[in-house]
Formats: C-alpha cells, sequence, structure tokens
C-alpha cells in the first residue's frame, strides 16, 4: 500500500512540474461567432442587377480581424464570389438556379461560423419591363427600361448582338405571352420599313432576320398589333388592316411557329387590336364595316359572330362605330373608345365566352374633347375606367356615367405618341406611361395614379430621357 501511494505522489507532483514547464492553461469558453440573415434567403435577379447582401454577425471580437468568404455552388463544386464582408457584386451568371453561402472564419482558431443557403434565381437582362420603340438619326433603337431598378438600355440588340440595324424603326412590340401550363412565347418583334426581325426576349440575341417570319417580303409602315389566344395554339398580327396567323405553342410541346399565313381573305379593315377569349375564339373589329368577326383557334378565315346584349344596347356583328382605341379591363374584358359622326362613347365589351357577351354595354360621354388629335387609350384593369390622350393631353373616361375630365397636360413644345397602363407590379393600375417626343428627342413620362384614377400629387413622376424619337412603347411581361 505504501509502494502504491508513493507512485501516485510521484506522478501528481511530475504532472505539476510538466504543465509548468509547458505553460499550461486552464480550459476556457472559445469564442464562437454566428451569422444572421439579414432578408429572405430566396433571391431573384436579373443579369447585370447588383447582388447585395449583408450579414449580421454576433459574438464576434472587436480585437480580431475575421477572413470572409462568398462561395457560389453549382453542382458539387464552387467558386469564390468575393473575399469581404458584405456582398455586393454585378451579376454575371448566366440564366440558371444557384446556391450562395458565406462564411466568417476566426484565423487564430480557424472556426468558422457558417451562414444559412441563399438560393439565388438568375433571369435574363431583361425580364420585365418597357419596349421603347425609337429612331436616332434616322436609325431604329429598341431600348429597354427594366421596372425592377430602372435602368434604362439605350440599344441593347446592337450591343448584344454586335450588329448594326439601319433600318428605320416603325414600332417595337413585346410578343411575350406567357401561359401557366401551355407554353409560353418569349418574342420581341422588331418592325422596319424593310421587314419584321424577331429577337428572343430573355437575352434579345437576334432570332430571324428580315421577312423570315413570312412567306414573301413585308414592309411595315403602321405600328402593326400582335396577340394570341387563350391557349396560345395560334398568333395574329394586325398590320395596315389586315389579318395574319402563325402557329403557337400547341399546348407546350411546340417550338417552331413555322410562317405567319397569307392575308384573311374578305372584306375588311381591322383595328389594330387582339381580341382573345378565354378558350379557342379570337375576335377582330372590322372598322370598315363597323363589326366584330371572329377566329376559331388553327382557323385561318374569319367568320362573323352574331350575339346580342341583354339589354339590346347591341349585337357585336353590328356595332357601327369606329374604333378608337381597346385595352384589357376588369375581369379579362376590355373597353374601347369608340366614335361616330363626332359623339364618343365607351363600350365595355364581355368577350370572355359566349354567355358574357349578353352583358356588354356602352355609355355615351361627356365632356370628350380633342379626338381630332386622338394619340392613345388605356385602361385599368381593377375598374372599368379608361384614359385617352391628344397630342398634348390626357383625358380620364368613366365607363360607368360616361363622364370625361382632362387629367394631364405637357407643357408646349411636346407631343404625346403613346399611352399605356402598368399592370403588374406594386404600382399596377397606378401608374399611366406616356411616350413624348420633343421634336426628335424622346422622353417616357411615368405619372402615378390613386385609388380614384386621378394624378397621386404624394408620389413624383418618374422622367426617362436619352431618346431618340419615339414610335411606340410595349410592356414586356415577366415569362
Amino acid at each position: 500500500m505504501k509502494s502504491i501511494n508513493f507512485m501516485l505522489a510521484f506522478f501528481v507532483v511530475l504532472n505539476f512540474w510538466s504543465c509548468k514547464e509547458e505553460k499550461f492553461q486552464p480550459y476556457k469558453d472559445i469564442e464562437e461567432i454566428s451569422v444572421a440573415s439579414p432578408q429572405d434567403t430566396a433571391i431573384v435577379l436579373a443579369q447585370l442587377q447588383n447582388l447585395v447582401i449583408r450579414p449580421q454577425l454576433k459574438g464576434t471580437n472587436p480585437n480580431k480581424q475575421y477572413t470572409y468568404q462568398w462561395r457560389l455552388y453549382v453542382g458539387e463544386s464552387y467558386q469564390i464570389l468575393a473575399t469581404t464582408k458584405d456582398l455586393d457584386i454585378k451579376v454575371e451568371l448566366a440564366v440558371d438556379d444557384y446556391t450562395i453561402q458565406f462564411l466568417a472564419t476566426d484565423p487564430t482558431t480557424d472556426i468558422k461560423a457558417i451562414s444559412q443557403l441563399y438560393s439565388l434565381k438568375v433571369t435574363g437582362a431583361f425580364p420585365e419591363g418597357w419596349l421603347v420603340g425609337n429612331n436616332l438619326n434616322g436609325k431604329g433603337q429598341m431600348s429597354f427600361i427594366r421596372t425592377a431598378d430602372q435602368q434604362v438600355f439605350y440599344n441593347p440588340i446592337a450591343d448584344i448582338n454586335g450588329a448594326a440595324y439601319p433600318e428605320k424603326l416603325v414600332a417595337a412590340v413585346s410578343a411575350v405571352v406567357p401561359t401557366a401550363f401551355f407554353g409560353s412565347f418569349k418574342q420581341l418583334f422588331y418592325f422596319t420599313e424593310n421587314g419584321l426581325r424577331v429577337f428572343d426576349a430573355e437575352t434579345m440575341l437576334q432570332t430571324m432576320d428580315l421577312n423570315e417570319y413570312f412567306y414573301n417580303s413585308k414592309s411595315f409602315s403602321k405600328i402593326p398589333a400582335y396577340g394570341a389566344n387563350a391557349y396560345n395554339i395560334d398568333q395574329y398580327l394586325i398590320h395596315d388592316g389586315e389579318v395574319y396567323a402563325a402557329n403557337g405553342t400547341d399546348f407546350g410541346s411546340n417550338t417552331d411557329f413555322g410562317k405567319f399565313s397569307d392575308r384573311f381573305e374578305g372584306d375588311y379593315s381591322m383595328f389594330p387590336f387582339v381580341f382573345p377569349d378565354a378558350a379557342f375564339t379570337t375576335y377582330f373589329y372590322d372598322n370598315k364595316n363597323k363589326r366584330f368577326m371572329s377566329a376559331t383557334y388553327q382557323g385561318r378565315e374569319l367568320t362573323i359572330p352574331s350575339r346580342q346584349t341583354t339589354n339590346g344596347q347591341y349585337n357585336i356583328n353590328n356595332i357601327q362605330k369606329t374604333m378608337l382605341g381597346s385595352d384589357l379591363t376588369l375581369s379579362d374584358n376590355y373597353l374601347s373608345l369608340m366614335e361616330d359622326g363626332g359623339q364618343a362613347y365607351i363600350y365595355a365589351f364581355r368577350l370572355k365566352s359566349t354567355s358574357s357577351i349578353l352583358g356588354g354595354y356602352y355609355t355615351q360621354l361627356s365632356g370628350a374633347r380633342e379626338l381630332d388629335q386622338f394619340t392613345g387609350f388605356a385602361a385599368a384593369s381593377d375598374v372599368e375606367r379608361g384614359y385617352y390622350s391628344s397630342k398634348s393631353k390626357i383625358f380620364k373616361v368613366s365607363a360607368a356615367n360616361g363622364i370625361v375630365t382632362e387629367l394631364y397636360r405637357l407643357a408646349a413644345g411636346a407631343e404625346i405618341v403613346d399611352l399605356k397602363m402598368l399592370k403588374s407590379g406594386t404600382d399596377a393600375n397606378r401608374q399611366l406611361v406616356i411616350a413624348v417626343n420633343r421634336g426628335t428627342v424622346g422622353e417616357v413620362h411615368c405619372i402615378f395614379l390613386n385609388e380614384f384614377g386621378d394624378i397621386d400629387s404624394n408620389r413624383k413622376a418618374i422622367v426617362y430621357t436619352g431618346f431618340g424619337q419615339i414610335t411606340n412603347i410595349s410592356y414586356r411581361k415577366a415569362s
């Protein structure tokens, strides 16, 4: 027993001197740092937008210098985006889905704090916004206003394609028609006096050269109208009063749309607007015979529909008024500004289904002015209210009572050439967008409306400048 006690004492003394020699320090808590995510971890950005994430670190020691790393994961590998605490970079990634993670490291202990995973969805650089057709020094441009961050691209098709487009532009028209289940059109139409070019809506790369969409060469002198039926089975083009059709997505399986047909036969002059119903019928308004005509899916001929409203105000095959403007309104119906013998009317066309036509009506307008200077028409989609523009003024039109009031007036020297209503995003139906020319210089004015459809005096208008002489504006929907 004495020998055992002696050995224990010997080891205790030996251990004490060993600790003293190695300057052993008692254990203490290791400093821990953590990352708090400051925002939603699901991020959607367009190419060329800035990706900004500012993480919040907890438990850091102000006397230490930490190292940082932002990792972008692609499959099982990753690349380093930045080595700064805050991430602030321009998105120059391909269109795809990515995962991002932030790491903060204590260099003295090599202990890492790791953030949550951020999902990043990168869309094309031009996901949603206003196409602005304009001519600068006699040459066409299809400018783009990205509504997400108000960035303007003045001549992206020339920059991206590395090509010159010397033709004079007639119109830039968005042919983006998204559907949830039936495939989506993602085209941008560039109409010139020498023909039509087509560009991809996501990348703005050219996909069709002049007139590849037609059997015969075609020149354009007036702004055409483009539309599709409800299931994207057919595409329609109206130019100079004539109707043409091309194949659609065929319930999502088709990507080769062929060519636009020859002109639909008949004695007509269609107003440049396409009126699809909620299924397989598409309507057109014939300003020559003052009536609606229709086409069924995959049909390449016009028929004359006949349906009377319940109140007996009109039959759609015998309106007998000239259409000046039309736009989509409440519940996917249509508001149209009509004129006959100097008297103006607002028509509510219920074309969503055959049975809904019965509920249509019209109202004679009181106080309508400057229709001889008419330049544009737009309607809200949350209430049956319309707006029309003359060369220098905008008027508000109530479909319910027909009262017309002056809403907005430009200063001398400026002329309105187009008018549209923003119908997506947080400012949907609260922003009128006006294309304005001051000689050969174009501007786009975005004026804000209140819930009553009047100017919102609490919000300052947004004005985009730097364009050539504007031909038209067209909204590129998200796809």
